[in-house]
C-alpha cells in the first residue's frame, strides 16, 4: 500500500524531518506523524489545565509553558496518547469556527511541543493504545491558532534542590558559583 505524496513543509532537526517550516517545500510522502501518538514523560513534568489554559512545568529544564484554548485541548489529547485524527475530533468538538486547514496549525503546535522537549513521537513498534478518556463537557470556545508559550525566568529557582543546594543559612540562600 503506497503513500500518496503531498506537499508539506519540513525542517531538519537532528537529521529528522520536522512537520512545518514555511520556507522549505517538498513533495515527500507524508511522515508517520499523521498516524502517530506522542509520548509525554510525566515523571519529569507536570501539567494542569486551569480555566482553559494548560500550565506545563518541565522539571529537567526548569522551564514552564502555557498552552491556552485550542492548545490546551491538543496538549490534553497528547497526554492521553491520542493520534492526530482523534486530536482533531476533540478540537472540532471543543471549539467553534474551526477552519478547514486547522490540522496544519495543530501539527505546527505539536511540532513546537516536540521541539521544546515536552513530547516525542511514540515508536510505532510499541503498539500503544490511546486513552478514550473524555474531557469534561463545557460550552465550546472559539478557535484560536494553538501556540506554546515558553518561559525560563524561574528556571534557576526551579532547578535548585532546597535540601541540598543551600548554604548553612538555609533556604533561599544558594551557594555562589565561586564556592
Amino acid at each position: 500500500m503506497g503513500v500518496t505524496p503531498r506537499t508539506l513543509s519540513t525542517r531538519p532537526r537532528n537529521d529528522e524531518p520536522s512537520l512545518r517550516n514555511p520556507t522549505v517545500k517538498t513533495t515527500e510522502p507524508l511522515p508517520n506523524y499523521i498516524s502517530s501518538m506522542w509520548l509525554i514523560d510525566q515523571r519529569t513534568m507536570q501539567s494542569e489545565v486551569l480555566d482553559g489554559e494548560a500550565v506545563i512545568v518541565d522539571f529537567t529544564t526548569g522551564r514552564y509553558h502555557a498552552a491556552a484554548g485550542v492548545a490546551a485541548t491538543v496538549w490534553e489529547a497528547m497526554k492521553q496518547g491520542q493520534e492526530i485524527n482523534e486530536i482533531m475530533l476533540q478540537v472540532r468538538s471543543a471549539h467553534t469556527d474551526v477552519p478547514e486547514d486547522a490540522e496544519s496549525s495543530v501539527l505546527a503546535f505539536i511540532d513546537s511541543v516536540v521541539d521544546a522537549g515536552l513530547a516525542k513521537q511514540a515508536d510505532p513498534e510499541i503498539g500503544q493504545t490511546s486513552s478514550s478518556e473524555q474531557q469534561t463537557s463545557t460550552a465550546p470556545t472559539p478557535w484560536i491558532v494553538p501556540v506554546l508559550e515558553s518561559h525560563n525566568d524561574l528556571a534557576d529557582l526551579m532547578l535548585i534542590d532546597p535540601v541540598h543546594d543551600v548554604t548553612a543559612r538555609g533556604w533561599p540562600d544558594v551557594p555562589s558559583a565561586d564556592s
